[in-house]
């Protein structure tokens, strides 16, 4: 069963929602979610890699990149207690 998340993946907001118990692990990961967007639509910039809007504007991976998946699991990470056990 599909759970709601209490944000926007696509869009979260810069501060973290009343449900996150990890205030400072969301903005963290907010900022990598910033850092590592798609290319828009149009004339590429000139970067390594390939290019294209398939791609991510700071790393030129192919989207979407690890850096923003990795982004998304700390956002979700962040609406989680910390493990007691580590």
């Amino acid at each position: 069963m599909p759970t709601e998340l209490p944000f926007d993946p696509e869009n979260p907001p810069d501060e973290p929602p009343p449900e996150v118990v990890q205030p400072m692990a969301w903005r963290l990961a907010v900022r990598l979610h910033r850092e590592h967007s798609p290319l828009p639509a149009g004339p590429a910039p000139p970067v390594s890699g390939p290019a294209g809007p398939n791609v991510c504007r700071a790393c030129a991976d192919p989207w979407p990149c690890h850096g923003r998946q990795i982004a998304v699991r700390g956002l979700l990470a962040a609406c989680r207690a910390p493990d007691a056990h580590g």
